[in-house]
């Protein structure tokens, strides 16, 4: 949902600090001007205290093109906070 509302700032500050590629906000925003999110999809949410695993699929388009991320989502909470980890990106 970040993506689709071009929340990069937001993006980068809840990506886990060891786990956050070297990138900006600004590259972020940068490399996903052509993308249009239509829809984002929910299959699977698994929560524990302090780590989480989220199943998802997007739907986006780039011009005239339709795709579709599908993707395992991991995030671990410190002090509170969700952090996106990593996660397995491809068909599930």
């Amino acid at each position: 949902m970040a993506n689709k509302l071009h929340k990069y700032e937001h993006i980068i500050r809840t990506w886990h600090p060891d786990f956050k590629p070297k990138m900006t906000a600004k590259t972020l925003a940068r490399e996903g001007k052509d993308i249009i999110y239509t829809k984002l999809i929910i299959n699977n949410v698994v929560e524990n205290d302090d780590t989480a695993q989220i199943d998802y699929e997007a739907l986006f388009r780039v011009g005239n093109q339709y795709g579709k991320l599908t993707e395992i989502a991991n995030f671990k909470k410190e002090n509170g906070v969700w952090f996106y980890t990593d996660g397995v990106v491809g068909n599930h």
